[in-house]
This record gives C-alpha cells, sequence and structure tokens, in this order.
C-alpha cells in the first residue's frame, strides 16, 4: 500500500512558505494586490485538512474527493513536510493499477 511519505519522496524537495500576515503581493511575486493580506484568502490552520506521511494514498483521495479539495498539507507531527494534490493522487492510483493489471497478465499468461 502506498502511503503520502512515497509520493512526497517523488516531488521537489523546495518547499515555499509565507506567513499568514503576509501580503498577497509577497505570495505571487509581483501581482498586484497591495492590500489583501494572505490570511484574508487562505484557509485557516484549524479549519485546514492534513494528513501525516504514513497516511494512505487511498485515504487520501477519499478524503479529497469528500471534501471538494485540490492541496492537502503534510505533517509530520507539528512539522509541515509537503504539499500533495489531487493530481499526485490520482496519478499514483493509476500507476498501481496498472502495476497489478501488469502482474496479473503475467500470471494469467504464466509468465511465473
Amino acid at each position: 500500500m502506498q502511503r503520502v511519505s512515497d509520493l512526497l519522496k517523488s516531488k521537489a524537495k523546495q518547499l515555499w512558505k509565507i506567513l499568514p500576515e503576509a501580503s498577497v503581493l509577497d505570495a505571487l511575486n509581483g501581482k498586484k494586490s497591495l492590500d489583501t493580506r494572505v490570511k484574508e484568502i487562505m484557509t485557516p490552520s484549524d479549519k485546514m485538512y492534513t494528513v501525516k506521511p504514513d497516511t494512505p494514498v487511498e485515504d487520501c483521495m477519499v478524503l479529497m474527493t469528500g471534501k471538494h479539495i485540490r492541496h492537502v498539507p503534510v505533517f509530520d507531527g507539528g512539522k509541515f513536510v509537503g504539499l500533495i494534490s489531487i493530481g499526485d493522487v490520482v496519478k499514483s492510483t493509476i500507476s498501481q493499477k496498472d502495476m497489478l493489471i501488469d502482474h496479473l497478465s503475467d500470471y494469467i499468461g504464466g509468465k511465473y
């Protein structure tokens, strides 16, 4: 069973962070929104859905589909370690299913 930690290994290692008090201009690197603060447009931490590195990918898919969210932060204890997207989850799920189909085809074909 694949876990969130497996997804994070294949993603870029650089994490971008910004404080809630920062301006949207700072978050968007040059876009126009001088007076809007990030905390005004982001999900508050007490309402944010998160997962742990050992969370099964299937559980992430259920969460993201059920709550209609496209990105989920990954926390190990209280430390932010990454972000996964619905695309990461779908790609992983398809890859796992393709591998299972290949193994079953090999078994049925007598390759083993």
